[in-house]
């Protein structure tokens, strides 16, 4: 429920926000944590296929390209 959503970006389990927020997040964490491996969930409560979709999209047109070019790819391991 809302109580787990709001313990989890409380904790940094769960990033929630604008394209320029989550980018800043996600960036945050691997700083912190080192994590090579990002699990993204694109639904959260009751959105429709298109929100997710449109979701989706914002987030590989403007967030991905810039993790990228910030996180170096794995030694032997291309993008894909």
């Amino acid at each position: 429920g809302s109580d787990a959503t709001a313990h989890g970006m409380e904790t940094g389990q769960f990033l929630i926000g604008d394209p320029d927020t989550l980018t800043e997040n996600i960036l945050a964490q691997r700083a912190a944590t080192g994590a090579g491996v990002l699990v993204i969930r694109p639904e959260l409560g009751h959105m429709s296929i298109q929100e997710v979709q449109e979701g989706m999209e914002l987030f590989a047109r403007e967030v991905l390209p810039v993790v990228h070019q910030e996180v170096p790819s794995p030694s032997g391991r291309g993008r894909r």
